[in-house]
């Protein structure tokens, strides 16, 4: 094995990824109960097993979003050691924890929250970005042709919902007043979440194909 160290962090971000798609299974769940107990609430609150229940399902959702986030700190770390790309992933990753942090201090003010925000979703991108050329990098020195394809077209795949959440955010923002505009915005909105979707079942797969390019 020629890049043991990339090998064992891309391995640890994959199960990272799998981690966070738990957790957001999870939290499709809390939001399948809170719709299905609306009537409930109406009438006169929750009863207190849902509530429970809800309480529960929101702890274990904090426990793996903390449990997938050191994994993946450690993932970029180890691989960092075998290419520039994941060590740049990692500064951005750790700067997205200073974005999220401001972002929360400032949760009451609207403008600086929003700005926050903004600033987080690029750096998400930019993370996502970086991973991915570190294993086209990866793919290049051991001569994988297959997987520098993939991966530029993962990029690219990327860089387009990203663009597309972008305008539609823009547009929502900038003429919401706009019945029409609001109506483009929303319709845009549900493009960028089918391709976001699209896009990170892809990126698992990246992920896996990549441990096991790297096992050869």
């Amino acid at each position: 094995m020629l890049y043991p160290n990339a090998h064992d962090g891309i391995k640890k971000l994959r199960t990272a990824e799998f981690i966070i798609l738990i957790s957001a299974i999870v939290s499709l769940i809390m939001s399948v109960i809170v719709m299905a107990s609306s009537g409930a609430a109406k009438a006169g609150g929750l009863k207190e097993g849902t509530l429970a229940t809800l309480a529960v399902l929101l702890a274990i959702v904090g426990v793996l979003a903390l449990i997938a986030f050191i994994i993946n700190l450690i993932g970029l770390s180890r691989a960092s050691k075998d290419d520039e790309n994941f060590k740049k992933a990692l500064l951005f990753t750790l700067a997205g924890i200073v974005v999220s942090v401001l972002s929360s201090a400032f949760s009451k003010k609207a403008v600086l929250s929003g700005l926050f925000d903004i600033v987080g979703d690029f750096l998400s991108i930019v993370i996502f970005i970086m991973v991915v050329r570190g294993i086209i990098s990866l793919a290049k020195k051991v001569g994988s042709d297959e997987m520098i394809t993939k991966g530029n077209a993962l990029l690219t795949k990327a860089v387009v919902v990203y663009a597309v959440s972008v305008v539609a955010g823009l547009i929502g923002t900038l003429l919401k007043k706009s019945p029409a505009a609001m109506t483009i915005a929303g319709i845009l909105l549900l493009v960028s979440a089918v391709l976001a979707i699209i896009v990170y079942i892809t990126y698992l797969k990246y992920l896996g194909k990549a441990v096991k390019m790297l096992e050869k």
